[in-house]
């Protein structure tokens, strides 16, 4: 899910709301001590080692790896200021990518150090399989640049995306923005090189953009908007207040198709999936436009009445369904993914009410999470919903080839219930959590992290063995269940490698 400095502002007011992370049995909770006793000095990362791994298994003997739910290593990087882990993808070659942003310095590996040309920069960099660094990029100008998510196409090149408000050049051409934020999409190989960019922006306000390699060596991207944009054909424009988009580029980042449709939530991160035949699966939030009520609502009546839309187009752009389920007060972040027969996982966070064709699953809090899945018609096999606390929040979602569900996110005030023993935050800050469900939603196992003060999972991959990469952002230590993680600065980037 996209993370940047001003989502964290609105977390603290009503829920950590912006958020891909692509679709992952009950242990003990990682912890050490609390209070003046936490670790001495920050250190770059933890690797496990034959030495380290019984104690993995609670001082079990004779165990060789790590309990699932636990990470097989993590790494932290970070400078002097804020540096967010935003979004990570699993390479080809069993390495992975991670992009965020950053202030000040970004320190990556011993000899390695970026400097913020402005307020933030994004930052990408490629990690080996042990989460040691290959190399790494910056980009941006002098005010706020933001990144959203990472993705990587079957050739090895690398998709980026996200936003800026004054300019940004990624080695081939400077963008400057039109408005208050325009958004970006870069292709760049995988050493780095820029192979094409394009900004779409107007004087308006344009937040997120989601990407997905089209398998072509385009992508299709998808996001929201105040205000028009225009990826190269009929501009599209907002009503009245923002409206969602989405789109495919060719090889070259030239428009193939696009369409718009309405949304209303501000930070509302949608999802896109690639099915096996080629056809493109979103989901998101939606207000109840026109072509879902027959008319025009006033502003409070949709607030009051979110919904999330899962919607299903082939290669050519041409929408062979689109479905909208549930109302409620809140729908903060969608996700989806494919399962191993075609089947469509979808997962996000919400209040209120939805009903995905099954039994109605209500919200005990500000926000819940929700699981379902649908077939390839969209029609109901399963849904589940989870909470507890005053808020959970989703922030990444992968699916394996088994079927089974793999879910991070964050939640606050008490607990969270998979379905196994209940997981709760043991300290005054945000927990953060991950679960595995098995193909019909039941749970396999669950556990949270903790750690000294705010920390988010920033999104989830599977890479070729199963495990799942998580990246993300602390300040203070974090304990990933290989020991704890410190930070040299206001927040710092976490990289683990989880076993599944």
């Amino acid at each position: 899910m996209t993370m940047r400095t001003f989502p964290i502002l609105v977390i603290a007011v009503f829920l950590f709301a912006c958020g891909t992370m692509d679709v992952a049995p009950v242990q003990p909770v990682a912890r050490i001590a609390v209070g003046d006793e936490g670790p001495a000095r920050p250190v770059l990362s933890k690797k496990t080692t034959p030495k380290d791994r019984p104690a993995f298994r609670e001082g079990i003997p004779g165990e060789s790896e790590p309990a699932p739910g636990h990470a097989l290593w993590s790494r932290r990087f970070g400078g002097v200021g804020s540096n967010m882990g935003v979004s990570i993808a699993a390479t080809p070659d069993g390495g992975m990518y991670v992009l965020g942003q950053f202030s000040q310095t970004m320190d990556i590996g011993p000899a390695t150090t970026h400097k913020s040309a402005g307020l933030e920069d994004v930052f990408l960099m490629k990690l080996d399989r042990e989460g040691d660094p290959l190399w790494s990029r910056s980009f941006g100008g002098k005010s706020h640049d933001y990144a959203d998510h990472v993705v990587v196409d079957a050739s090895g090149d690398v998709f980026i995306t996200g936003s800026f408000m004054e300019k940004i050049d990624f080695g081939g051409k400077t963008h400057r923005c039109r408005g208050v934020h325009d958004v970006f999409v870069a292709k760049l190989d995988g050493d780095g090189n820029y192979l094409w960019s394009r900004a779409y922006g107007d004087g308006q306000d344009q937040i997120c953009l989601r990407p997905l390699p089209s398998g072509d060596g385009g992508v299709f991207l998808a996001g929201y908007f105040r205000g028009v944009v225009n990826l190269g054909g009929k501009p599209h424009r907002s009503y009245p207040d923002k409206a969602a988009f989405v789109g495919r580029l060719d090889a070259g980042g030239k428009r193939v198709w696009s369409e718009q449709f309405g949304h209303i939530f501000d930070y509302a991160m949608p999802g896109l999936a690639h099915a096996a035949n080629g056809d493109l699966i979103y989901g998101g939030g939606s207000d109840p436009t026109v072509e879902f009520t027959g008319k025009r609502m006033k502003r409070i009546d949709r607030m009051a009445d979110l919904g999330v839309v899962v919607a299903r187009y082939d290669t050519s752009g041409k929408r062979m369904w689109r479905k909208r389920f549930g109302s409620g007060s809140d729908n903060l972040h969608t996700e989806v993914a494919l399962g191993p027969y075609g089947d469509i996982v979808v997962a996000g966070s919400f209040g209120g009410t939805v009903n995905f064709g099954g039994e109605e699953i209500k919200s005990g809090s500000m926000s819940d999470i929700y699981v379902a899945a649908l077939d390839p018609e969209g029609r109901h096999l399963w849904s589940r919903n989870f909470g507890g606390g005053r808020y959970q929040y989703l922030s990444g979602l992968a699916v394996d080839g088994e079927g089974n569900t793999y879910i991070a996110g964050q939640f606050m005030g008490g607990n969270i219930d998979f379905g196994g023993e209940p997981l709760v935050s043991e300290t005054s800050n945000d927990g953060a959590f991950m679960a595995k469900l098995d193909g019909a939603g039941a749970h396999v196992w669950s556990r949270s992290f903790e750690g000294g003060s705010l920390r988010f999972p920033g999104g989830i991959a599977l890479d070729s063995g199963g495990d799942v990469l998580v990246c993300g952002s602390f300040s203070d230590w974090i304990d990933l269940g290989n020991g704890p993680l410190v930070s040299a600065g206001h927040h710092d980037v976490f990289v683990a490698r989880i076993r599944h």
